[in-house]
């Protein structure tokens, strides 16, 4: 299934623009995030339908280094490690911003060792027990308290073992526990995450079409399209947002909210 231009659509609402510079969450949801993100990076490698796209984000996240400078052209996982190495920069709005720029300088977050997680990552180089350690210490780094965010992380480790149910369920469960912290607001493994979800369903449903068959890339962005029409509507709704973020806000959602509707009317 290809889904290449809807990635490329919606992947450039970035999560730093859509989020008015993070302003939309405390210290702990960016904790929450990064954490999040990370682990269902590593998922996504060990996945065949989004291997190479979650390999090139890794490259792409890792290649500028220890989250030094401020990169708006740097993928969303490199900005949360700029707001939690940098929470003080005046490119940097948070929620509470007291509190929260408190709680993220206290944490022992070690960048390097993140970026060095995801070089090796994307060059393969990472074994299922490498990753359960690190996984690990990243908990304790950035004070994850999250019960279900641990019990996820066990359950990526053991990835391989799982059938093709087992493993939609997972990523069903991650994709709402991201849309949850993150306030509904679209990152690039959400998408990814999207296109695994569906071609699971197809295969479990024992659906062999050929890749001519069905509603084309067009006839699903045309479903996009209502869904952000709809999107924009419910986005004057949003609290916390001045006019301009809720529309982008409420676009993405809705665009991600048609796509997928289009695509379950297909089947």
């Amino acid at each position: 299934m290809d889904l290449q231009l809807i990635n490329v659509e919606l992947s450039e609402a970035k999560l730093y623009r859509t989020s008015r510079n993070f302003g939309l969450y405390t210290g702990r949801q960016i904790a929450d995030l990064m954490y999040l993100q990370t682990i269902m990076l590593y998922m996504q490698t060990l996945d065949n339908k989004t291997h190479s796209a979650a390999m090139d984000y890794a490259k792409r996240t890792g290649q500028f280094g220890a989250y030094t400078l401020f990169r708006t052209s740097a993928t969303d996982l490199y900005m949360l490690g700029y707001a939690i190495k940098h929470s003080t920069s005046n490119n940097i709005e948070l929620a509470e911003p007291v509190d929260s720029k408190k709680f993220l300088e206290r944490l022992l977050f070690d960048d390097r060792r993140h970026t060095r997680f995801l070089r090796d990552l994307s060059g393969g180089r990472v074994s299922d027990s490498e990753a359960t350690a690190y996984f690990y210490r990243l908990e304790k780094q950035l004070k994850i308290t999250d019960s279900r965010f641990r019990m996820y992380r066990q359950r990526i480790v053991n990835y391989d073992n799982m059938t093709d149910k087992t493993r939609a369920n997972l990523a069903l469960r991650l994709q709402k526990e991201l849309f949850r912290v993150g306030q509904g607001a679209v990152l690039p493994t959400d998408i990814m995450i999207m296109n695994r979800l569906l071609s699971a369903s197809s295969k479990e449903k024992n659906i062999k079409a050929p890749k001519s068959a069905g509603p084309s890339t067009a006839s699903r962005l045309g479903g996009a399209a209502l869904g952000a029409l709809a999107g924009r509507y419910a986005a004057g709704k949003l609290s916390k947002m001045d006019t301009k973020t809720a529309k982008n806000v409420g676009t993405g959602i809705g665009a991600v909210a048609g796509y997928w509707a289009s695509g379950r009317k297909s089947k």
